[in-house]
């Protein structure tokens, strides 16, 4: 019996918590919301309804939201839930389409979004899947088409594209490939079939292609110069060249191909000069040794 007073006890000290007050109720004043009876900054739990017919609930500490809030379409169906801490953003953030799928999944730092970034279409398919620090897009992020084939890769420095970058059809067809730095486009890239070089140059691995979608050059930029492995081939997929380059020269071991696969030439270059022993079609040549160049 003194159980059941007991519990009797605790659901009467919670039904008298205070009713959630409605925020037009409040005067604003720089963003805190006073009582106009006390003109003190209002603690308690409140609710706000909008213009679209959607409502809000949530909690005041010292006139500013503090806590979990949640907001709901005009159906009911919940839009979006989160936490503040001293009036601004912090901690986990949902949103959901009016469907119920999800629509944003992140964590909020500071009023900004801080971690991992996840926004789903109204199917429920991934759209994107990123990392923000400080606001800002930092991290490899993926797009995806709302069939689920993926739109795009790359990555994001300080909330800049920066690095190789692919972005797809929704058929899964390669559509543009190449290197950002900064935002800009650089060095050379495959857009439509076609390979376009554009005036920046940009350091880091590069690839281009025929018109039929074989591979037709592949290497590295440093500083603006092609530097170190080096390949080029035929539209057929052969190998045509397989060298080596410096600071923009030719440098190291290099072969070369006809298209049919068979061996033209290899050797050595040394500052872009042929060094030491060739083999030239059926023939052996001697340069100088690549020791005096």
């Amino acid at each position: 019996m003194n159980r059941i007073l007991s519990l009797i006890g605790v659901v009467l000290v919670v039904g008298c918590g205070p009713e959630p007050r409605d925020l037009e109720t409040l005067q604003e004043l720089r963003g805190v919301y006073m009582n106009p009876v006390d003109g003190q900054p209002y603690s308690g739990p409140v609710f706000e309804m909008f213009t679209s017919g959607s409502r809000g609930t949530g909690s005041l500490k010292d006139g500013e939201y503090d806590g979990p809030f949640e907001r709901y379409y005009e159906d009911g169906q919940l839009e979006r839930k989160g936490t503040y801490k001293d009036g601004e953003y912090d901690g986990p953030y949902e949103s959901y389409h009016e469907n119920g799928q999800l629509w944003e999944k992140t964590t909020y730092k500071d009023d900004e979004f801080d971690g991992p970034y996840e926004r789903y279409h109204e199917n429920g398919q991934l759209w994107e899947k990123t990392t923000y620090k400080d606001g800002e897009y930092d991290g490899p992020y993926e797009w995806y088409h709302e069939n689920g084939q993926l739109w795009g890769k790359g990555t994001y420095k300080d909330g800049k594209l920066d690095g190789p970058t692919e972005r797809y059809y929704e058929n899964g067809q390669l559509r543009e490939k190449g290197t950002l730095r900064d935002g800009k486009q650089c060095g050379e890239w495959l857009e439509e079939g076609r390979t376009v070089t554009y005036d920046h140059l940009c350091d880091g691995p590069f690839e281009n292609y025929h018109d039929n979608g074989q591979l037709e050059r592949k290497g590295t930029y440093k500083d603006g110069k092609l530097d170190g492995p080096f390949e080029r081939y035929y539209e057929n997929g052969q190998l045509r060249v397989k060298t080596t380059v410096k600071d923009g020269q030719l440098d190291g071991p290099s072969e070369l191909y006809h298209e049919n696969g068979e061996l033209m030439e290899k050797g050595t270059y040394k500052d872009r000069e042929k060094c030491g022993e060739w083999l030239e079609g059926v023939e052996t040549v001697t340069y100088p040794p690549c020791s005096e160049i």
